[in-house]
């Protein structure tokens, strides 16, 4: 059976108190790329539920990192946190909509199905803060994830949330968004992308 994405837990909204740099998220302890191959790696799964403590652990530290990051930064449009941006290559991201609910968390995910169509978008990553670019995904994917217990799930996500899901499943396949980008395409600096209509879209 696949549900919708609404695994969240509210929390309460952190209010930014400025934009952040890659200086910034790297003063945090999130990976920078070219500083981190574990960036460029595909992450271990996590045998569950033998190493459901373990992966408690590795959600933790992405709470409370993402936690942190949300303090110093606004995110229109969400935000999403891999495992291996914090230095541990396991199979596990956290995801935090737009609406403040709870992180959406994603435990050995893979994507079982994907739309036909697609867009394209601007996103930026964590791991260098400060460029953008635009980036081809489908309107919706359809993804498998595991329980603390080991139970499967299915979860269908629409539109932006999509986006995001995808981008941090290929956090966790060793693959980074700038690795998508058309040919023709350029990341261009965070201060050239506010100044775009597009800005409001990511």
């Amino acid at each position: 059976m696949i549900s919708s994405a609404s695994r969240a837990t509210t929390i309460a909204p952190v209010l930014p108190a400025r934009s952040a740099s890659s200086g910034d998220l790297r003063a945090l302890g999130i990976a920078q790329r070219d500083e981190d191959p574990l960036l460029g790696k595909p992450s271990v799964e996590f045998t569950l539920p033998t190493e459901a403590r373990a992966a408690r652990q590795v959600v933790a530290r992405l709470r409370a990192t993402a936690a942190e990051v949300r303090r110093i930064h606004s995110f229109r449009g969400g935000m999403g946190l891999a495992a291996p941006q914090i230095g541990v290559g396991r199979r596990a991201a956290i995801v935090c909509t737009p609406d403040a609910r709870g992180p959406i968390v994603l435990l050995n995910p893979r994507v079982v199905d994907r739309s036909a169509a697609d867009d394209v978008r601007f996103e930026g990553c964590l791991s260098f803060f400060d460029v953008r670019g635009r980036v081809r995904r489908p309107v919706h994917l359809v993804v498998e994830d595991q329980a603390w217990d080991g139970t499967p799930r299915t979860t269908r996500f629409n539109g932006s949330l999509a986006r995001l899901v995808a981008h941090e499943i290929d956090h966790l396949d060793g693959v980074l968004y700038c690795d998508l980008m058309a040919a023709t395409d350029r990341l261009i600096p965070v201060e050239d992308y506010r100044a775009t209509e597009a800005a409001g879209n990511y």
